[in-house]
């Protein structure tokens, strides 16, 4: 998986793999108060023409500047922990 550009202003860039296939949703949660600051559905990207292939685009500019950490949501439910990728949206 990549994530950029990190950090990140207005729109964050996200390529994984069978992204349509293989992912449910994402999340962003915030590191200050560890509760999710964005949840989209792959779906819901795919219907706004945010998924383009295996890229997703996500509009972070709504956010309150600070650090968040991105978890991709999979559709292969396991007892794993998942990815947690470090931003800074500045």
């Amino acid at each position: 998986m990549a994530v950029y550009p990190n950090p990140v202003q207005n729109e964050l860039t996200i390529e994984a793999q069978a992204v349509e296939t293989a992912v449910e949703s994402l999340v962003l949660i915030s590191e200050q108060t560890g509760q999710i600051a964005k949840e989209a559905t792959v779906k819901d990207l795919k219907q706004d023409n945010k998924l383009q292939g295996d890229k997703i685009l996500l509009n972070v500019a709504d956010l309150p500047r600070g650090t968040y950490y991105l978890q991709l949501i999979t559709k292969e439910k396991t007892d794993h922990p998942r990815e947690r990728i470090r931003l800074l949206l500045q």
